[in-house]
């Protein structure tokens, strides 16, 4: 079986060697794993015992549950484009909502 990349703090940081953009990276990459992980998405600890980003960061599809999978593909892209625009990149509400809108849709059912 193929595991599909979703998500790579590697490829996304080595885009560019601009201080600026790598920062921006980090950040962002922090804030989007500390929503997967405080609400169980990733099935992986995506952090070091000192709280930064592991260097070799890769969340696949078999180390994110199917929200996981979901919440990487559209709500995160609406997400990078409100902080591209100028947003607060802790400001993960469009995240929020969207889990919201799974979790309620599921229950449901």
């Amino acid at each position: 079986m193929i595991d599909h990349v979703r998500y790579s703090y590697f490829d996304f940081l080595n885009r560019s060697k601009k201080t600026a953009y790598r920062e921006a990276v980090t950040m962002r990459a922090k804030a989007l794993m500390t929503f997967l992980s405080n609400n169980g998405l990733i099935l992986i600890d995506p952090f070091k015992e000192n709280g930064e980003l592991k260097d070799d960061l890769v969340a696949c599809i078999s180390n994110l549950t199917p929200k996981g999978v979901a919440i990487l593909n559209e709500p995160v892209a609406k997400w990078w484009s409100f902080v591209e625009s100028g947003g607060d990149t802790n400001d993960i509400s469009i995240l929020n909502k969207s889990l919201e809108k799974m979790r309620y849709e599921n229950s449901s059912i």
